[in-house]
């Protein structure tokens, strides 16, 4: 256990575009790895610490919106310590650097012990990494702790889902209902909250790796989920799903067909049949019927994958799709390996789409168009009418500024 932290500031540097198209619309931080996020997991590590946060520009007025009691991009009171967004292993926060030093992963400042009254500079500076190059150097994290690229995700979730199971006392009790006909295997390495209901037929194996199920979350009959896994709460698994190990869903999602290793985020679904590999996908989306992403290339050659104006190898193997967030597929949609679709896509037609597909674009292997900004909300409104949620002010302004930092993105040649 980490000592005790009077302040703690997350913030962002330049590399979150790296992660790009699942941060152009959420700070890093708020990216799902194992059972939640690294926010969620910071404060149930230092539950009294006063927290900041550190975000780019255009997403401050969103982001405080959203967490009115945090501060946003204001220099700390006291000292603390600062935190990359960027960091999904927080078992690196227990031996902290001495104020006035910071540790690295490579050049990158992961944490940084600091002294309230010398860290106005960071902030007028715009927050960026360059200004904590002046911290002593007090060690590395390894690199396998921090996040560069979406598939690291991927890489990463597995672990962070059986850290998760162990931070959890035992003995622990299955507060779900289950039928009498259903099958839990391992069942110490099930965690389960209050409201969750598995159905005849069904089959949870944690002899694998732990399952951890959250509230009021329904597993239809006939489904198998082999460990690790994570769903969050009031999800809900279709009939003849198949999950299986490294996979996280998150809330209120709708889940079918075959899923493997994957990170699928808030408010999305994917009920029907196909498979879904090595992905992560954004909040608010839709897989239509028959969707199915490939995540090995034919020829078993490393996968390379265009990030914004970039392409990147990515030195793996299995790699499926990234998508952002409010983008969707129509049914019987194709996605090649190592595919990226932007914020805001709608995929459709025939044949493969473009590895690259940018941010509010419409369309696939025959043509694509982009949309206009007001034609593209209003659709995002529609699907969030449907779960009773809005986009207030702040975070359709947010949503305006991605459509016009990206308009000038086209696909390169990635094979």
């Amino acid at each position: 256990m980490a000592t005790k932290i009077d302040t703690i500031i997350i913030f962002e540097d330049e590399r979150v575009a790296n992660l790009y198209p699942l941060t152009l619309t959420r700070p890093a931080w708020d990216l799902l790895c194992g059972s939640g996020t690294l926010l969620e997991r910071i404060r149930l590590m230092f539950p009294t610490s006063m927290l900041g946060f550190w975000v780019r520009d255009y997403m401050a007025s969103y982001v405080t919106e959203r967490f009115p009691d945090i501060p946003v991009n204001q220099p700390p009171e006291d000292d603390g310590i600062l935190i990359n967004a960027r960091l999904v292993d927080l078992s690196v926060l227990s031996d902290l650097p001495q104020q006035g030093s910071a540790v690295f992963q490579d050049d990158t400042p992961i944490i940084a012990a600091f002294e309230a009254n010398k860290i106005s500079p960071w902030y007028l500076s715009g927050g960026t990494s360059a200004v904590l190059d002046g911290f002593n150097k007090g060690g590395e994290v390894p690199s396998t702790a921090v996040i560069d690229y979406p598939w690291d995700l991927v890489d990463s979730n597995e672990t962070m889902i059986i850290r998760a199971a162990g931070d959890v006392p035992q003995p622990f009790d299955f507060f779900g209902e289950v039928d009498p006909l259903a099958v839990i295997r391992g069942r110490d390495n099930v965690r389960c909250e209050v409201g969750t209901r598995v159905d005849s037929l069904s089959v949870i194996d944690a002899t694998t790796g732990p399952v951890i199920l959250g509230k009021d979350v329904t597993i239809e009959s006939h489904v198998l989920i082999k460990g690790p896994v994570y769903i969050g709460d009031r999800s809900l698994v279709r009939s003849h799903a198949r999950i299986y190990g490294g996979t996280s869903i998150g809330s209120v999602c709708k889940v079918g067909g075959e899923i493997h290793s994957s990170v699928i985020h808030g408010f999305t679904n994917k009920q029907h049949d196909g498979f879904l590999g090595n992905s992560v996908v954004g909040s608010w989306c839709n897989l239509g019927a028959g969707t199915t992403v490939s995540n090995l290339r034919n020829n078993y050659s490393p996968v390379r994958v265009q990030i914004g104006s970039r392409v990147v190898d990515t030195g793996r193997l299995f790699v499926g799709s990234m998508i952002g967030d409010h983008s969707a597929t129509a049914i019987g949609t194709l996605l090649n390996t190592g595919t990226l679709i932007g914020v805001g896509c709608n995929v459709f037609g025939a044949g493969f789409p473009p590895r690259f597909m940018p941010s509010f674009y419409w369309g696939g292997a025959g043509s694509l168009e982009r949309q206009s900004f007001d034609i593209t909300v209003s659709a995002m409104e529609t699907v969030m009418n449907r779960r009773d949620q809005v986009i207030s002010d702040s975070y359709r302004q947010l949503l305006e500024h991605v459509y016009h930092m990206t308009e000038d993105d086209v696909a390169l040649p990635t094979s």
